[in-house]
């Protein structure tokens, strides 16, 4: 079983965002309707989490995975991988090579 998360483009450049589990038979269960929130006090203990065990880490990896494809960033974030990294360093050398070059 793995958390799934996905979305779809709607008029108006609204996007849906659809959350669910698929099973090991291929099939699909999707949370259905809208996120209700209940606010809580100090200490207040919560009896019925929204996730249990590892499915909030599977959520929250999918939804990041998801928002990742469709090009969403945290917000103050560099890319700096290690191909980014190589192909500056490629860059520099080349430069090198051009400005120092003897005549």
């Amino acid at each position: 079983m793995s958390v799934v998360v996905t979305s779809r483009e709607e008029i108006w450049g609204r996007r849906s965002v659809i959350v669910g589990i698929q099973h090991e038979n291929g099939r699909f269960s999707v949370a259905e309707g809208p996120l209700l929130l209940k606010q809580i006090g100090d200490g207040e203990i919560v009896e019925h989490p929204t996730f249990t065990g590892t499915s909030g880490v599977e959520f929250l990896q999918a939804a990041l995975d998801h928002a990742w494809a469709l090009g969403m960033r945290p917000k103050n974030w560099r890319l700096e991988t290690t191909e980014q990294v190589a192909a500056m360093d490629a860059h520099l050398q080349d430069m090198r090579r051009l400005v120092f070059r003897k005549a």
